[in-house]
């Protein structure tokens, strides 16, 4: 049976059977069917995710007959087992994964005569061309997302994934049919978790790892990957390289559980035992000593208020402002480095101190300059040895930086024997040796320079090798494994320190800070706390064309594996600016510090959003009265797509305010919001009129007049309206009632430039429990063509006047029977 190459035999039964008891007829009646007699195979060859296959039943239901099967089939070569119904055949698989757990699933299997299998030509492809037909495509079997262990793990799970299809092959190698993995769509527990509408992507094993299978004893460095992300399409063509166009990808940050200004996204290209899904192979380490956080965290790097990199706002970064966990891991190598420089340098300065002392003894006198430099060349060859043995062993401390790198404990150890015995060396010529003093008390000098790096090598020593140890015990393998980031880089102005947009107060203490604490257990399920904190930094929405400043006190979120999400806002002032600098005399009366503890807190899938309205008392003074009056704010930190963006009303558009004074009334509302991105939304709208009213016991009535105008700007796009608005209505013991409203509007559009009137008549009328109206409207441009499409456009005019609707619409009007 293809793929799995379980032994089978295709048997067809003939037999004469009697029919009908009353006119006994003896009939000859054949069935087809298959008897598996090898129902268990193994496996080991690396490309397949099973180590064994068992197939059920022993024998099938009886089925259709080659020629009759779906696709027919001959049992001289290929058979699809078909039902007589006319579905194929689906037999049970219990397949044995690298974990030794048991997965039951059914799939159709191909039926191969032992003569192909058996056959003269050792790599036959027929046999696998017709088993991944695609006009069959039944080489794709669905799994419902049971969870296979693709490669042997060291923990349990470190190399299993939800599965929703498995897409095989057959290969005829060694007298028998070999099944091999083509792709799977899966998906990491990761990106489940943390993502949970996360789609999954297709993986293929990689072909080191087929050939070479994990190594027996790994090196903590051996990142053991297995597996790589691919495209579908390329995979299926067995391709070398069916690398996919977009890397899949896990968002951490594009979920409740870190910031919506945070937004750290992995790409997955790598399936690793020891690391579990990775981003593409990392290219050659940079110059040492020097981070560029782009190239180390890659597209892990969170992305701040999902407009611009965290990358794009950290200023030059040297070791020591690294993340926490990498300066704790190299704070000790970086001391080193310092010393072993140190040392360097004293070695440089002494070879060259003793060139001189032989310059000055070939001044004094040839005899002594003779001497002298025969012990000073000793001293010189001696001390350039000890300086290669110190560059050896600054160039292993600085590998120790690059975290691709193997860490040899012993061959750091060896490094330090030969600069002791060098250093004793010179210790011992300076010691021994009768030098005059011009040439000795130099020397002498030099020599104790170099004592206090050199005679303090064994701490040293140890130091590396502590450090080596720790490096190398970041193992899986412990009981419970704690990992902690604390980073708080410096931060530059974006997109430049002309006109930023973003910049942060750093004199009074703002900046970044990320903090992620993760527990893994093996007696508990994983845990994270994360801390995205943002502090005293502003945002000028939008430099160098100033709307609005926003001054921000703190920007925080926390979440956890076993708490719901909190958001911390606290707000140090909001600023108008520009077209909007009216708005600054309504500032005052904005209780800044109501996002610290808001009134409301929504957390949603969608994001978080945190604000408060605040109602204001009516006023009333003699014939003036304002009533309906209300202040909100507040701040929406989406989790995926959009930004984080502040709103800021006075009334609303379904409860504007109102201002009366006599009989003369109106009201308005004012709404903004705004992006780091720019102006999202700016409504606007005041309106002012009169209403008189009658009302004579049987009948009443009333008419009022409204003036007013509408202004909205939204984005790059906005219009202007100024409206009137009169009706009147009149009403008969409330039985009968009719009312007639006439709306004249003036609009411009900013956009196209273009300026409307319309006009709409509605007439009303109720009797009883019926009703009917009538409306018209009338509208005419009255300015204004921009936006509009020209006729060679409509016409879609070649430049040579060669278009088939250009050629039309002349033909159409040419003479009667001209050409």
């Amino acid at each position: 049976l293809c793929s799995p190459g379980n032994g089978t035999s295709f048997v067809k039964q003939t037999e004469r059977m009697i029919e009908s008891a009353t006119n006994p007829v003896a009939r000859l009646r054949t069935r087809y069917y298959f008897v598996v007699t090898q129902r268990t195979v193994t496996f080991t060859n690396n490309d397949f995710p099973f180590t064994s296959i068992t197939i059920s039943p022993g024998r099938t239901p009886s089925l259709k007959p080659p020629q009759l099967s779906n696709p027919p089939g001959s049992r001289e070569n290929f058979i699809w087992p078909t039902m007589l119904t006319g579905e194929p055949f689906l037999f049970l698989i219990e397949a044995t994964d690298h974990d030794g757990h048991v997965w039951p699933f059914h799939a159709p299997l191909m039926w191969v005569n032992a003569a192909l299998v058996d056959g003269p030509e050792p790599g036959d492809p027929s046999i696998d061309a017709a088993y991944r037909d695609p006009a069959l495509d039944r080489h794709r079997i669905p799994t419902d997302g049971k969870r296979f262990a693709y490669a042997p793990s060291t923990t349990p799970g470190d190399t299993s994934f939800e599965t929703a299809t498995l897409h095989l092959r057959g290969e005829l190698k060694d007298n028998r049919i070999t099944p091999h993995l083509v792709a799977a769509d899966v998906t990491t527990p990761a990106a489940k978790a943390l993502t949970p509408q996360a789609a999954g992507f297709t993986m293929r094993y990689r072909q080191d790892y087929v050939a070479d299978g994990f190594a027996s004893d790994p090196a903590p460095t051996d990142a053991q990957i297995f597996g790589e992300v691919v495209d579908l399409a390329k995979a299926d063509d067995l391709d070398a390289d069916a690398s996919p166009n977009v890397y899949p990808g896990i968002g951490f940050g594009s979920t409740e559980r870190s910031g919506g200004f945070i937004k750290p996204d992995q790409e997955i290209a790598l399936l690793s035992r020891a690391k579990g899904t990775t981003g593409k192979l990392a290219a050659a380490a940079g110059a040492p000593g020097k981070f560029d956080p782009a190239e180390f965290l890659g597209d892990a790097l969170p992305r701040l208020f999902g407009l611009f990199d965290l990358a794009d706002v950290l200023g030059a970064l040297g070791i020591d402002e690294m993340p926490a966990f990498v300066t704790e891991t190299l704070g000790a190598v970086q001391s080193l480095l310092a010393d072993v420089r140190a040392l360097t340098d004293t070695i440089e300065r002494a070879v060259a101190d003793a060139q001189q002392v032989i310059d000055d003894a070939q001044a004094a006198g040839a005899t002594a300059a003779t001497w002298a430099t025969d012990t000073v060349a000793q001293l010189e060859a001696i001390g350039a040895q000890l300086l290669g043995d110190v560059d050896a062993l600054e160039a292993a401390l600085l590998a120790m930086l690059d975290p691709t790198a193997p860490k040899d404990a012993d061959a750091v150890r060896a490094l330090f024997d030969p600069i002791q015995s060098a250093y004793g060396t010179i210790r011992g010529a300076v010691d021994t040796i009768a030098l005059p003093p011009a040439l000795a008390t130099p020397l002498r000098r030099l020599v104790d320079g170099l004592a206090p790096y050199l005679e303090t090598l064994d701490t040293l020593e140890d130091t590396v090798l502590s450090v080596i140890s720790f490096l190398e015990g970041l193992d899986p393998e412990n009981l419970e494994i704690r990992a902690k980031l604390d980073w708080s880089p410096p931060m530059v102005p974006w997109p430049d320190a002309t006109h930023p947009v973003f910049s942060v107060r750093e004199a009074e203490g703002g900046g970044l800070t990320i903090s992620v604490e993760a527990r893994v257990s093996a007696k508990s399920e994983p845990r994270v706390d994360v801390l995205a904190e943002l502090r005293r930094f502003d945002l000028d929405l939008i430099a160098p064309d100033s709307l609005m400043a926003l001054h921000f006190e703190r920007l925080a979120f926390t979440a956890g594996s076993s708490r719901k999400p909190e958001v911390d806002v606290v707000f140090g002032g909001i600023e108008f600016l520009g077209p909007l600098s009216f708005i600054e005399t309504l500032k005052e009366m904005i209780p800044f510090d109501g996002f610290s503890d808001p009134p409301f807190l929504d957390v949603s899938p969608a994001g978080v959003r945190a604000g408060f309205t605040l109602e204001l008392p009516n006023i009333a003074v003699g014939v003036f009265a304002l009533q309906n009056i209300s202040l909100g704010a507040d701040c929406s930190i989406p989790f995926l797509g959009k930004h984080l963006s502040i709103g800021f009303n006075f009334c609303t558009r379904e409860r504007p305010f109102a201002l009366t004074v006599t009989f003369i009334g109106g009201g308005g509302f004012v709404g903004l919001r705004l992006s780091p991105e720019g102006l999202d939304l700016l409504e606007m709208s005041l309106e002012a009129g009169a209403r008189l009213a009658i009302d004579l016991g049987v009948a009443s009535g009333s008419i009022e007049m409204m003036v007013g105008v509408y202004l909205r700007l939204e984005g790059d796009g906005g219009s202007l309206t100024g409206y009137i608005r009169i009706r009147g209505e009149v009403d008969v013991l409330g039985l009968i009632s009719a009312s007639i409203e006439l709306l004249l509007e003036m609009i411009y559009d900013f956009g196209t430039g273009k300026l409307v009137g319309r006009a709409t008549l509605t007439i009303e009328v109720e009797v009883f429990m019926f009703s009917f109206s009538v409306s018209t409207t009338v509208e005419r441009q009255l300015a204004g063509s921009n936006g509009d499409p020209a006729f060679a456009e409509l016409m879609d005019v070649a430049p040579d006047a060669t278009s088939t609707r250009w050629s039309e619409y002349c033909a159409s009007f040419a003479p009667t029977g001209a050409v």
